[in-house]
């Protein structure tokens, strides 16, 4: 808790222009702590902005105090392949994977012997007849945690940079047969999800680079493969009896949907299938409804009447959800009909008495509408009454809106 609360601080005081701040903070939380890897890696992507050699330069002294951090050899291997330095990349991720073993002195670790490494390591199929060195003291494979994520990253880029024979020496062949290995090994969700957001944008870069049906098949393959592989289901720790114990969390699903969708033309039924398609998947997803609701309005007015299927769908589903009623409401809008607006307000207020930004909209609704004299003062009365009644006070709402109408 105290180490994000640093970061965020740090990160605050960048974004405001104060560097000066930033290095003093850094520099005394480096000292207080000198084996957190996420304030040195902090301070490098910081530096980076200013010189790449001054990034690596920090990095380099990072590891003489986490010699173990797969985090700061894959954040210095990155930067050094940005800038075409690939063989300096190689020999960081070459010394990342060195560093959990009991390396004999004067032996030299040749390229193929990081991909066996790194393959025992990661748990993946080695060669019964290499001879492997011991372990370092207190490497537990069974206990990497999140160090298991960083190091499959390392592991994928040095594939990334060495183009890989076909020989025994080299297992995977290619980031994508090193990505399939770790999504399917890996069961603890949220390094599941880490990983398959590393594919998925690895797939994606792909995708853009070169924009053929195949790799843009590969890339929907792959996201859907992720969707249904990520539980997006959750357990409350405590909860009322008769209550649900479950809850739905869409914001990694919505994540990865949305990396998608970019990829999708523009000008074309294409964003609008998978939205589809997806909500079917993930269900009672708003902010795909949401996307629905403004990919019919903005690229495909012909499927307006298909949004607001859905949006009759899932209020029915889930009437309390304040968000499907305000898109529904904008739907009707912007279709100009005003009937199925007060109806909708009016049901909307009355399943959620207490939501004050929908009274709000409501009381605007209405002075419009007065003012094209398709509206009368009665209702606007009945308005302000009506929020009395529940316990909310309108009247000064309703008097700046007023004056200023």
């Amino acid at each position: 808790m105290c180490s994000a609360l640093s970061q965020n601080l740090v990160q605050l005081e960048a974004a405001c222009g104060n560097l000066g701040k930033v290095q003093t903070i850094l520099t005394k939380l480096l000292t207080a702590f000198p084996s957190s890897d996420g304030f040195w890696l902090l301070r490098a992507k910081l530096s980076e902005q200013e010189s790449v050699q001054g990034c690596i330069d920090i990095l380099s002294e990072a590891v003489t105090h986490c010699p173990r951090s797969p985090d700061i050899y894959c954040c210095a291997a990155s930067v050094l392949q940005a800038t075409g330095r690939n063989n300096e990349a190689i020999d960081w991720l070459k010394s990342c994977v060195v560093q959990f073993y009991k390396i004999p002195e004067g032996m030299e670790v040749c390229l193929a012997d990081c991909f066996i490494l790194y393959r025992k390591l990661l748990g993946q199929l080695v060669s019964y007849q290499y001879n492997f060195p011991p372990f370092s003291q207190s490497v537990d494979v069974k206990k990497l945690g999140l160090d298991l994520v960083s190091l499959w990253k390392c592991y994928i880029l040095l594939i990334k940079l060495s183009q890989p024979r076909a020989n025994g020496e080299y297992y995977h062949l290619s980031a994508e047969d090193a990505f399939e290995s770790a999504v399917h090994c890996v069961h603890d969700q949220l390094r599941l999800k880490l990983l398959w957001r590393e594919y998925l944008t690895h797939l994606r870069l792909q995708a853009l680079d070169n924009p053929t049906i195949h790799n843009f098949k590969v890339f929907s393959d792959c996201v859907e493969r992720c969707i249904e592989a990520v539980k997006y289901q959750g357990t409350f720790p405590y909860h009322l009896i008769g209550q649900p114990s479950e809850y739905r969390d869409y914001a990694f699903h919505n994540e990865v949907l949305g990396l998608f969708l970019d990829c999708c033309p523009v000008n074309s039924n294409c964003r609008l299938f998978y939205i589809t398609k997806y909500l079917e998947l993930l269900p009672r997803n708003s902010v795909f409804v949401s996307r629905l609701v403004q990919c019919a309005l903005t690229q495909n007015p012909e499927e307006i009447e298909l949004a607001q299927v859905v949006l009759a769908n899932y209020l029915a589903e889930d009437p309390a959800c304040c968000i499907l009623w305000k898109m529904a409401i904008s739907l009707e809008l912007r279709l100009g009909h005003t009937r199925e607006v007060r109806w909708m307000y009016r049901q909307a207020t009355m399943i959620l008495p207490l939501q004050a930004d929908l009274w709000k909209e409501f009381l605007l609704f209405e002075l419009i509408e007065l003012q094209n004299s398709h509206s009368s003062p009665s209702i606007i009365s009945w308005l302000v009454e009506r929020c009395n009644q529940v316990g909310l006070d309108l009247i000064p709402f309703a008097k700046q809106a007023i004056s200023q109408s």
